[in-house]
């Protein structure tokens, strides 16, 4: 699942993810995430830490997390450099890339961090 609020992104990490053989819902926030879990669930998460309307990644992977039978690995994308909250997702060790993010870091990162925690 990606979950991002910049249209041009969610739709061009949609694409990317797609093309990888990803079977990809897309959200805004968190509630939007939610209403995908009706009929589908994600084996991995892909968000922006900043939401829509004011939400944050941290709530989103909260609550998608207790409607999930198992973990679920998360990657972070941001291009949010605030000290306290590259400290608040480090302490929560949410493997994170800050934006601009070239697409072969991306998949890189995907193979990596998703292979091991599989």
């Amino acid at each position: 699942m990606s979950i991002e609020d910049d249209r041009e992104v969610a739709e061009a990490l949609s694409a990317a993810l797609s093309a990888w053989g990803l079977d990809v819902r897309t959200a805004s926030n968190t509630q939007k995430a939610l209403q995908h879990l009706h009929d589908w669930l994600p084996n991995m998460l892909i968000s922006d830490y900043q939401l829509e309307g004011g939400d944050i990644a941290t709530t989103a992977i909260s609550a998608i997390s207790a409607h999930m039978p198992h973990p679920v690995p998360t990657l972070i994308l941001t291009g949010n450099t605030n000290p306290v909250i590259i400290r608040e997702l480090q302490q929560r060790q949410l493997p994170t890339l800050y934006k601009p993010i070239h697409i072969e870091t991306l998949k890189h990162a995907i193979h990596t961090h998703f292979t091991l925690q599989g």
